[in-house]
């Protein structure tokens, strides 16, 4: 979709009151877009390799009322959920989310009304969480944990 992805569009039917049940089918198999696509409300995540049979019945369980993922990608979560991901301050979270917009120390500083000492700060802190050595092994390392949302062809 120009402009948008569906994760995004789910997001916005969200906010504005709209409640029907909402199943994704993805190429993507990525724990980032399904933890994505559950955040935003979905009831289900099914990727495109899943078994016709094995969709059919997710459907059917969805349009029952359910929350039904595929075996594989339910261990997954789970297995994920009992990774230890760092916690983030809303600050470091708003630190990381103007990295992804590629703002200079100056522009963050300015944006969140810190100083730059302060911004300095923060990045180190996410440094040692993330264990990155830069700003670019940061981003790819937060993104890989699902900790900022990936950028996508459109934008």
């Amino acid at each position: 979709m120009p402009g948008i992805d569906g994760i995004d569009l789910l997001s916005a039917l969200r906010e504005r009151g709209l409640d029907c049940p909402v199943v994704v089918i993805s190429a993507s198999e990525e724990l980032h877009d399904i933890q994505r696509a559950l955040a935003a409300g979905a009831q289900s995540f099914i990727p495109k390799s899943t078994s016709s049979s094995m969709l059919l019945d997710g459907l059917q369980r969805v349009l029952q009322g359910e929350n039904w993922l595929p075996r594989e990608i339910h261990a997954r979560l789970r297995q994920r959920q009992n990774d230890t991901l760092p916690e983030l301050t809303r600050r470091q979270q708003h630190i990381l989310e103007a990295l992804t917009a590629g703002d200079s120390n100056a522009e963050i500083a300015q944006r969140l009304n810190i100083s730059v000492h302060t911004v300095k700060f923060h990045l180190a802190t996410l440094f040692r969480l993330l264990d990155a050595r830069n700003r670019t092994e940061c981003l790819t390392r937060a993104r890989e944990l699902g900790l900022v949302r990936r950028k996508s062809m459109t934008e």
